[in-house]
């Protein structure tokens, strides 16, 4: 007997409060129809002179995720032990959100909201989504010197939900 796939209650209550704080339109949307049941939010925040990206990332777990891309740091030099460093620093910091480099030498910042689909809270998620992006707004600078480039919105970005 094949297993019911579980619903993402999250995503559409997510949009639902958007639409009521007319924010929606800062957002793209993309929804996949897999087992996960995706629903990503994404837009690009101005930060001095850039413009990273910004995720909300809802599916049918208890995890709401707000991702920003950060920039790159080359996996293969001496560099990237400094920037290790340089993020384990920030990360024991904060613990609110984390740094992380995936194996291609993308740099972001997560932050994990857990909510069972009866206390799903989006004011909450906006207020660390917001969070983060003081974070960002009043740091951004210094984790750029640590970087081997910027990550402009969008830029080399593969967000696909499927």
């Amino acid at each position: 007997m094949a297993e019911a796939i579980r619903k993402n209650n999250k995503g559409p209550l997510f949009q639902q409060y958007l639409e009521e704080k007319n924010m929606a339109q800062a957002f793209e949307r993309q929804q996949s129809n897999d087992s996960t049941q995706k629903m990503i939010f994404m837009t690009s925040i101005p930060v001095g002179n850039h413009r990273l990206l910004g995720t909300i990332i809802t599916d049918n777990t208890m995890f709401v995720i707000t991702r920003f891309h950060l920039g790159y740091v080359n996996r293969k030099d001496g560099h990237y032990d400094a920037f290790m460093h340089y993020l384990a620093e920030v990360n024991a910091r904060h613990a609110l959100f984390k740094m992380l480099v995936t194996e291609d030498g993308r740099v972001f910042i997560d932050s994990c909201c857990p909510f069972l689909d009866e206390s799903f809270d989006p004011f909450s998620v906006n207020v660390t989504f917001s969070l983060v992006v003081d974070f960002l707004q009043n740091n951004y600078e210094e984790v750029l010197k640590h970087l081997d480039r910027p990550g402009d919105a969008r830029e080399g970005i593969s967000l696909s939900v499927n």
